[in-house]
Formats: C-alpha cells, structure tokens, sequence
C-alpha cells in the first residue's frame, strides 16, 4: 500500500501544471522587448517634446523683439532724422525728439536711448541663414528695391534667425516709415 501512495504522489509531481524553464526565458525575452520598444517611444516622445519646447521659446523671444521695434522703427521723425543704417546698426530720432538704436552685435540685439546704455533684448539673435543676409535691410517705396541714400528709404525689414538649446528659426518682418516723405 505505501508503494501505491509513493507512486501517486510522484504521478502527481509529474502531472502538475506549470512553466517550463524554456518557456519563461521567452517570457522574459519578449517582455524586454516591448520594455525596450516603449523606452525608444518615450525618448523619442521626450525628445519632440523639447525641440518644440525650444521652437516656441524661439517664436516668443521673436515676436518680443519685433513688438518692440513695431512701437518705435515707423515713429522715425523723417529720413532726415535717420543717423545711421548698417546691416547690423539702425540709429534713428523718433517722433518724440528720443534717440533710438538697435545693433546686431555678438549674437545680442541691443537697444539703447538717448546715446545711453544698451540694453540686451534679445540673445542668441543672428543675421539670418537666408535672402541677403543682412539683419537691416533698408528699402524703397516699392518695398522691394534696397535703398542706398538714407532719403529713399520708406521701409525697414529685420530679418534674423533666432538660436534656442540647439534650435534656429528664422524671421523677417518689414515696417514702414509713417513720418517719411
């Protein structure tokens, strides 16, 4: 009798369900798999993430920079009034007798008043990667031929490229001079 009991409990050793060693290697293996795949999908999705982050950093610093120059560039007094205009160097006396610069230098555009202080407005400004290359272009009033003499111009374009965390975006925006002739 106790080798019929003996031989029961060893069919029943035999006969119990569960995972062979193979078959819980392969478990694993496709389990590291999809971890793998979702850790590359949630990198990437990180990554996006900060390029747009850095797209929309670079926009506002743009739109800041031009709402600036909006208040103050088509305000010049005259073309008279116009004391300097370089690709990088805007000097002007606006409607109010203030004395207005904007500079493009070391990648930093510059704002000052009355021959004062330069303030930074902006960094990781640069002449644009596009057109002529210039951060000032002065034109005509056909708004499309560069003006030479600081008489002809009627409109002002600031065109730039903006450098943010490993990203550029490029800008241009064109004011007209109200006081001009």
């Amino acid at each position: 009798m106790q080798n019929y009991k003996q031989s029961l409990q060893i069919t029943k050793l035999n006969n119990s369900k569960g995972f062979s060693l193979i078959e819980v290697i392969i478990a694993l293996t496709v389990l590291v798999i999809v971890g793998f795949i979702g850790a590359m999908l949630l990198r990437e999705g990180v990554k996006t993430s900060d390029a747009g982050k850095a797209m929309l950093d670079a926009d506002s610093q743009a739109r800041n920079v031009f709402m600036r120059m909006s208040r103050e560039i088509p305000m010049v007094l005259s073309t008279n009034a116009i004391s300097d205009f370089t690709q990088n160097k805007f000097k002007f006396t606006d409607a109010n007798g203030l004395v207005v610069q904007y500079e493009l230098s070391n990648n930093q555009l510059l704002q000052s008043e009355n021959n004062g202080t330069a303030q930074v407005l902006a960094e990781g400004i640069a002449a644009p990667n596009f057109g002529n290359n210039k951060f000032f272009t002065y034109l005509k009033s056909d708004g499309s031929t560069e003006a030479t003499l600081k008489s002809d111009i009627r409109y002002v374009q600031v065109s730039m490229t903006v450098i943010h965390k490993g990203t550029s975006r490029d800008f241009t925006t064109t004011f007209y001079l109200r006081n001009a002739p």
